[in-house]
């Protein structure tokens, strides 16, 4: 016969997890019973305690509601924090292209007509700048062939050439045509013409300050034979300020101005002021160290003819002037 249990008997115990998550092990054989009076312990060789069937049970049922309810509690958690995460982006994003849609509702159009503007005028310009370009580069062609013609003696092709250029082509080369047709008027002797289409010239709104400058110094160069020394200065001394591109020939205008004038120290002065400029051209250098001589040689030999003043003969003093004649002596009357 099987030996009779008592509630008290060890049987063999499960593998079960701790407060802690360790396992208890179970043991199986008998235990001994102690072998004073007192309590009824169960004890094993080795493990220690054992547990009694209800015993058993019960922690078994402690332990795993102990070890399992916070871990499925957290993913729970994780989940519905997760859902609620979601269904807000959601309503953030409905709430955001509802925003937006409205926006769209509201601007929509004025987006559509600012864009189409800046289109248009981008196009616009796009277009006006090729037109400027072609233009130019059939004015160039044109003012070319002019020149050309002029080359080859066809004096009427050409004139009437610059003509053309001069009526409707771009500001720039119709100042250009306008400039030839002035400098063949002064080839022909015409310098009244000459001289009125240069200061037209150099008058004219918003041309080039180089062309501008280029007709003030041909209208001086014209009036340099006529005008006194006071008209070239006003004339030139713009012209002659360093930085000005055509200081070299405005500083030689005014050296002749000024010989014309008989000031031969302010003649010297802008011929010095040439050959001291290191950005003189060799030509215009060379004719002002020419008429730099001429100007030296010329005092030189103003000098020499000039007669010497007569000293008083003697020891260089001059003569006592004449004692008046001592008046005749007075009559006596007996």
């Amino acid at each position: 016969m099987a030996p009779h249990l008592a509630p008290c008997d060890v049987v063999a115990r499960p593998h079960v997890a701790g407060p802690a998550g360790e396992a208890v092990e179970g043991t199986h054989g008998a235990a001994k019973k102690p072998e004073t009076g007192g309590q009824c312990g169960c004890w094993t060789a080795s493990a220690g305690p054992t547990l009694s069937v209800g015993g058993g049970a019960r922690y078994f049922t402690t332990a795993l509601h102990i070890a399992r309810t916070p871990r499925a509690q957290s993913r729970e958690e994780r989940s519905m924090t997760d859902q609620r995460d979601s269904l807000a982006r959601e309503i953030d994003e409905e709430l955001r292209r509802e925003q937006l849609l409205k926006l769209w509702d509201r601007y929509g159009t004025y987006v559509i007509a600012v864009a189409a503007l800046i289109i248009i005028g981008i196009g616009g310009f796009k277009y006006f700048e090729h037109r400027r370009t072609v233009a130019a580069e059939t004015a160039g062609a044109r003012f070319t062939a002019a020149a050309r013609e002029a080359a080859q003696n066809r004096t009427a092709e050409a004139q009437k050439a610059l003509e053309e250029i001069q009526s409707n082509a771009p500001a720039g080369y119709a100042a250009l045509a306008r400039l030839r047709l002035a400098a063949a008027d002064r080839e022909a002797g015409r310098r009244a013409e000459a001289l009125a289409a240069y200061e037209a010239i150099a008058k004219e709104k918003g041309l080039d300050p180089l062309l501008a400058d280029y007709a003030r110094l041909q209208a001086a160069s014209l009036r340099l034979d006529r005008a006194d020394w006071t008209e070239m200065q006003n004339r030139l001394n713009d012209l002659a300020a360093d930085g000005n591109p055509w200081r070299f020939s405005a500083r030689e205008l005014l050296s002749l101005a000024a010989q014309k004038a008989g000031k031969a120290e302010e003649a010297r002065t802008q011929l010095q002021r040439l050959l001291g400029d290191r950005g003189t051209p060799p030509g215009v250098g060379e004719r002002a160290r020419m008429m730099l001589a001429m100007l030296t040689e010329a005092e030189l030999a103003a000098g020499a003819a000039s007669p010497e003043p007569k000293m008083p003969a003697g020891d260089g003093k001059a003569d006592a002037p004449a004692a008046p004649p001592a008046p005749a002596p007075a009559k006596t009357t007996k």
